[in-house]
């Protein structure tokens, strides 16, 4: 609904937009300032429903690994040894 909303706002004509961003995959979008369409893999916008499913899937797969291995290798810091020229040598 918010798409739409937006459209109607601006004075534009939804439904024939929502049909054209349909027809093509919605692999366009439309741009309501400049009024025109755009690739949607050229915009800077930013899904964020692929942001949640793209964590889960990292997420799964580290946990995933885990359970298989039964192990899990980590880089531990570790105090750098500093020495006294005058007395240790």
């Amino acid at each position: 609904k918010p798409f739409f909303q937006i459209l109607e706002n601006v004075g534009l004509e939804s439904s024939f937009i929502y049909n054209h961003i349909k027809k093509n995959n919605y692999e366009i979008l439309y741009n309501v300032l400049e009024e025109k369409y755009e690739e949607a893999k050229s915009t800077k916008v930013i899904d964020p429903t692929k942001v949640v499913i793209n964590s889960l899937e990292n997420a799964s797969s580290i946990a995933s690994m885990l359970l298989t291995t039964s192990s899990l290798i980590i880089n531990e810091c570790q105090e750098e040894k500093t020495y006294n020229l005058n007395t240790e040598l």
